[in-house]
């Protein structure tokens, strides 16, 4: 029982850690939206690859019997947003956009979608 347990407590702080991660990032997204540093931004994708891959993990790990369920739709949801985002960014990272304001847009963009999970 206690093991159970430990195991529950394990993944909700696991979850609440992702989440406080995606809101770092969110907030460090939001100061590259007004001054862009490249570096910065390209250090941010790299991150939430983290988070996604961790969460990915998490949903690849549950049993067959979750990862259909309410959890697995959320994990695997959390996953899909942080490929949104990363997506976002590796065209702004890319140079794929070059009008300022377009930059700010599709970081904004890469915004929105991880507040959607955050």
């Amino acid at each position: 029982m206690l093991c159970r347990l430990t195991r529950t407590l394990k993944t909700k702080t696991m979850n609440k850690q992702r989440r406080k991660n995606i809101n770092d990032v969110i907030k460090r997204l939001t100061a590259v939206q007004s001054e862009f540093d490249k570096s910065e931004l390209s250090d941010i994708k790299s991150d939430i690859e983290g988070i996604r891959d961790e969460e990915q993990d998490y949903f690849d790990n549950m049993p067959e019997s979750l990862q259909g369920g309410e959890k697995g739709d959320a994990a695997q949801e959390a996953v899909n947003a942080m490929e949104d985002a990363i997506g976002y960014l590796e065209e702004v990272e890319n140079d794929e956009i070059v009008e300022e304001q377009d930059v700010a847009d599709k970081i904004q963009e890469a915004i929105d979608r991880l507040s959607d999970i955050a």
